[in-house]
């Protein structure tokens, strides 16, 4: 689970592969020292697995995935897949009203400020040297006559 990307949504998909990975060894294992290295690390897994699967942001994460939804809670971890959708609800309808409350206008400060600014641009002469000769049209200006 590396990169540049946030990888929190993949986490009990994760453990969850290792785990049926380990167990899969374990099984097909002939040597007793290999077993019991494997039963550690599947030991090591589940503790992983448990304390990703008490996170409520990693819950949140992996049922908003697209991949998972709240699906690998229904057949996975059922013990989980209420507590999850409740989340889920719970954070969509704070959302909502947040949305619903009409925010007030910002307040006029803000506007004085700026034009205090461009005031300020204007009186600012960054050419001084230049003179403004007048032109006798505007067309003038164009064909570069006088």
């Amino acid at each position: 689970m590396e990169g540049d990307h946030s990888s929190g949504c993949l986490l009990i998909s994760e453990y969850q592969y290792i785990k049926e990975f380990l167990t899969e060894k374990i099984e097909s294992s002939s040597e007793p020292e290999f077993k019991k290295m494997l039963k550690q690390m599947l030991a090591k897994t589940n503790t992983y697995l448990n304390e990703a699967l008490r996170c409520d942001v990693i819950l949140i994460a992996t049922a908003l995935n697209p991949s998972f939804c709240l699906s690998i809670f229904k057949f996975s971890f059922p013990s989980h897949h209420n507590h999850t959708q409740n989340l889920l609800e719970s954070l969509f309808n704070t959302r909502k009203a947040e949305i619903s409350v009409p925010t007030e206008s910002a307040p006029p400060v803000a506007a004085n400020k700026s034009k205090s600014i461009k005031q300020a641009r204007k009186q600012t002469d960054y050419f001084p040297d230049s003179v403004k000769a007048p032109v006798a049209d505007e067309l003038a200006i164009y064909l570069g006559g006088p």
